[in-house]
């Protein structure tokens, strides 16, 4: 690993926002590597974040697949770093994730295929929750059919927009 790629690890967090936010995570569990229940084993949700979005500690996270809503979590840190393309890189950010913490291990082509030569976004949470979709019984734009539902990994909603969804209108 060269000195500017160190240099670059430690540079990576936008600046700090006091503001607690409200977030919606598109998550497509047919492409995903692990059904959402097994988050709560894990403590991580980590996602392409080249929009470098910046998300505070003790914002307030849904989590959705398709039109319903999974369940959510609060979140405790958030960590953007740039994932280079470098074997020493990707050995030591493999070797970081591939801890306990998380509910699955990626190998080194993984990585290096899905996340090198991106920003990376690490949301660290506790609190997880999950919804059971029958009891939901309507989906996001049942509940809010002004949402414009962007295609995006993160997007930021309301709190009442927040409250709205987590309990199904």
């Amino acid at each position: 690993m060269n000195n500017e790629s160190k240099k670059n690890i430690l540079n990576t967090t936008n600046e700090k926002d006091d503001k607690i936010g409200y977030y919606l995570i598109n998550y497509d569990l047919d492409k995903n590597y692990s059904p959402f229940v097994n988050w709560y084993n894990s403590s991580i949700y980590r996602f392409i974040n080249d929009e470098k979005i910046n998300i505070t500690s003790g914002s307030k996270v849904l989590v959705k697949d398709g039109d319903y809503i999974l369940g959510g979590f609060d979140v405790v840190k958030f960590k953007n770093i740039k994932m280079f393309n470098q074997p020493d890189y990707i050995n030591l950010y493999k070797k970081l994730t591939d801890y306990p913490v998380t509910f699955f291990a990626l190998s080194y082509y993984d990585i290096a295929k899905e996340y090198a030569n991106h920003y990376v976004g690490h949301i660290f949470y506790k609190n997880f929750f999950e919804l059971d979709n029958k009891k939901l019984r309507k989906t996001v734009q049942e509940i809010l059919p002004d949402l414009e539902i962007k295609n995006c990994i993160v997007q930021q909603i309301e709190e009442i927009q927040y409250n709205m969804l987590s309990t199904g209108g």
